[in-house]
């Protein structure tokens, strides 16, 4: 009975106010008697719902921008703000490279070269839809089983901005960068580049297939460019391959050597000279995979995981396993 009391006295008084436009509504004893009972009340309720259940009311807070904002635009279409941005460069003919640094109150539309942020990026948490030659060979040519013949696929996750410590994927964020320059299309965000860089510290242990393949094929000397790509059950990782179309920005998804899916291929070092000497790699964690292999079906574990907008994904091998 006391909180319907209650908060049949607070709407009186919320209408009263609206009403009077703030003008006294009564002897001032009997308000200073209302506002101590409200006061007495207000630990137990300040509304009843419509099942009778008491709710309690959070004051809103304002949330307008001490800063005006820039004329830039994130791919997912917020604004950025001066103090978001750390480093500006600016076009300048009598520059001796024809772009100098510049402070954020020189930066226009018209003269912008790039525009950095080092603390946050871009990414979507992927669907965890991937396709390869060996799991799904109705989705690839029959003749040719590395051209991919299926469904052609749009990732319309939406897109998160990220900071150092957000988890990601079961991976932590632990460096972070954003360029903007214009881009080359008349799209919806028409500042931003896809050079979001982000990396991520913790281990994940993966599934899929992995090669030591040529990273030049024109070039002997180069065949020891070790790939993998997640099977159709891994665990996903974060999408920050995006681009642009007129209607803002979609992440696109990756067709690689009888592969097709929404992360791409992760790079995990090198082993160059028929020799097999390790360079980004260790040796030992590849017995019995040699250059030229079919992409063989292995569990691995990933650390210091780098993420790029241009779908350039590198991480350290820490161990792997045969299936």
């Amino acid at each position: 009975m006391r909180k319907q009391i209650t908060a049949i006295i607070t709407s009186a008084l919320i209408l009263a106010n609206l009403t009077a436009c703030g003008a006294s509504t009564g002897d001032p004893s009997e308000q200073s008697e209302i506002s101590e009972t409200i006061s007495s009340g207000s630990e137990e309720s300040s509304s009843i719902t419509e099942s009778g259940e008491s709710s309690v009311s959070t004051p809103v807070e304002s949330e307008t921008p001490a800063e005006a904002p820039t004329f830039l635009k994130g791919p997912d279409g917020e604004p950025i703000y001066p103090s978001d941005i750390t480093y500006v460069s600016i076009k300048d003919k009598t520059a001796p490279d024809g772009s100098r640094k510049a402070d954020i109150s020189e930066l226009t539309e018209d003269n912008l070269s790039f525009v950095q942020c080092d603390n946050f990026g871009y990414l979507r948490e992927p669907e965890g839809i991937r396709y390869n030659r060996y799991e799904s060979p109705d989705k690839f040519d029959s003749e040719f089983p590395y051209l991919y013949i299926g469904e052609e696929l749009a990732n319309k996750n939406p897109i998160k901005r990220v900071y150092v410590g957000d988890e990601v994927c079961g991976m932590t964020v632990s460096e972070v960068e954003t360029t903007f320059v214009k881009s080359s299309r008349d799209t919806a965000v028409p500042f931003w580049n896809d050079s979001t860089m982000i990396k991520f510290k913790g281990e994940k242990t993966l599934t899929g297939y992995l090669s030591v393949e040529s990273l030049e094929p024109d070039y002997p000397g180069t065949e020891g460019n070790v790939t993998f790509w997640l099977d159709e059950q891994s665990s996903p990782l974060s999408i920050t391959r995006f681009w642009a179309d007129e209607n803002g920005v979609e992440s696109s998804y990756c067709s690689g050597v009888g592969f097709y899916n929404d992360t791409g291929d992760i790079y995990l070092g090198s082993i160059y000279d028929g020799g097999m000497t390790p360079s980004d790699c260790d040796e030992s964690l590849l017995d019995g995979i040699t250059y030229g292999d079919e992409y063989v079906h292995v569990k691995i574990t990933i650390d210091d995981y780098i993420s790029f907008g241009g779908g350039d994904n590198r991480a350290v091998l820490k161990s792997l396993e045969r299936l």
